[in-house]
């Protein structure tokens, strides 16, 4: 059995992936005592075995925060995406860094609209760039989803959002 966590808080997982070198990384986010908007980021690194190397639990901005997916780059790190309630703003940004192999940031992109963004999933290119799916919330509640194309540093190739007619 593997454990981890903190104590008195709500932990759910949201992504997963597998290195090469059979290291899995988890991640998703932690609530202190099951609140619904007081939770913190939460990536684990497990070996092999499954014996636990490391997590990382952490708030980007105003103590919402979520990692929503993962994936491994070719050097044995990672990419991690999610969304992030930051400060004042009135909706959640979405949220993307990139790890080195111990679980370390290397550096991390934010894209901040006056609604809600937030990206759900990701894959990495052979190029060693990577695709996301991105959500950008409208007027009414709705997203216009999104899909994003990032080179091997994180700069942004292209985007492309689909906005479908409401009469369909």
């Amino acid at each position: 059995e593997v454990t981890s966590g903190v104590p008195g808080t709500d932990e759910s997982f949201f992504g997963v992936a597998v290195a090469k070198d059979g290291v899995t990384w988890a991640v998703g986010s932690t609530a202190k005592n099951g609140a619904t908007c007081n939770h913190d980021f939460w990536l684990a690194r497990y070996d092999s075995g499954g014996k636990l190397l490391g997590e990382l639990q952490s708030s980007v901005g105003g103590g919402c925060d979520n990692l929503r997916d993962i994936a491994m780059t070719q050097d044995g790190g990672a990419v991690a995406v999610g969304d992030s309630l930051q400060g004042t703003n009135v909706g959640y940004d979405a949220w993307l860094f990139r790890l080195d192999a111990s679980g370390k940031k290397v550096w991390d992109k934010v894209i901040a609209t006056p609604a809600h963004d937030g990206f759900f999933g990701i894959a990495m290119a052979p190029d060693g760039g990577f695709a996301v799916t991105l959500g950008t919330g409208v007027e009414g509640g709705n997203y216009v989803p999104s899909l994003v194309r990032y080179g091997p540093n994180g700069d942004l190739l292209w985007q492309k959002a689909y906005d479908f007619d409401p009469a369909d």
